[in-house]
């Protein structure tokens, strides 16, 4: 990202004559150890867990997600402006991938991926990076102080805009929560202390409420219920495309309908 620098130019160029300046954001990502299934000796290491919508691989390039608000992304982003300790959901967000709960597993990118085989996370932790967009090499980009500059492998999209492969360039990297595993006392007992653990009856602690289990939970009525059963089944991915089928079907029906009422001005009945 590009902001407006404080120092004057000798050439005046850029907004009010001043020089960008390289407006960093910090984003948080997740790194976990696989076990179990046919994990290669590279998983065994840290592995970087990808997020759908927020920068994360420096080679993927943002996601179209209007009119969705991926909130999960979102808070990620304000996370990164503070510390853990201020974000207990943070914590309970990891500590249930090491859990293998779906469908918290399911709100990462490829999840079938990372998660495939009955492979499962033993260890996880996040780290900190400062963010910002890889720049082609042109002559305005040249004269921004700072930037990367990218001019390899550059391709074509439409044959108008061109894409560099390596989208982000990230740098600054430091702990933002150490490592930890399953069943952690650290952090069960921080999670207590916020209430986000939950037992059953028999005082079993249970990490996971999936599915319709949720909804069976919370104080609705039958329709409430159906309502948030249904919406538990819906994909992002529907409802960033729903708005722009039912206008297009708006605009289909409108267009039937004047087909119609032309034809029926044009045509002329016979009177006896």
């Amino acid at each position: 990202m590009t902001g407006v620098g404080n120092g004057q130019s000798s050439n005046r160029w850029g907004w009010s004559g001043l020089p960008p300046s390289i407006v960093e954001r910090p984003e948080i990502t997740l790194e976990g150890i696989f076990e179990g299934g046919n994990v290669t000796n590279q998983e065994q290491e840290w592995t970087e867990l990808d997020f759908r919508w927020k920068p994360g691989n420096i080679m993927k390039l943002p996601g179209w997600n209007v009119p969705y608000q991926p909130r999960l992304d979102w808070q990620m982003w304000f996370a990164a402006l503070g510390h853990y300790s201020h974000n207990p959901w943070l914590l309970s967000f990891m500590d249930k991938l090491l859990e293998g709960c779906n469908p918290v597993i399911e709100l990462l990118d490829e999840p079938s991926l990372m998660f495939k085989e009955n492979r499962h996370l033993v260890k996880i932790r996040a780290r900190l990076w400062l963010y910002d967009f890889t720049r082609l090499d042109t002559e305005w980009n040249r004269r921004i102080p700072g930037v990367v500059i990218v001019n390899k492998n550059a391709s074509f999209w439409h044959g108008m805009v061109r894409l560099p492969e390596q989208v982000w360039f990230r740098r600054g990297e430091r702990e933002y929560l150490p490592p930890f595993g399953k069943d952690d006392p650290y952090v069960s007992r921080f999670l207590s202390h916020y209430n986000l653990v939950q037992s059953g009856t028999d005082g079993i602690v249970k990490k996971c409420v999936v599915g319709n289990n949720r909804c069976s939970n919370l104080n609705l009525t039958e329709k409430g219920r159906l309502l948030c059963n249904f919406t538990e089944s819906v994909r992002e991915t529907n409802m960033i495309y729903a708005p722009f089928m039912t206008v297009l079907m708006f605009v289909l029906l409108k267009r039937k309908r004047q087909i119609i009422g032309s034809a029926g001005n044009g045509l002329k009945i016979k009177e006896d």
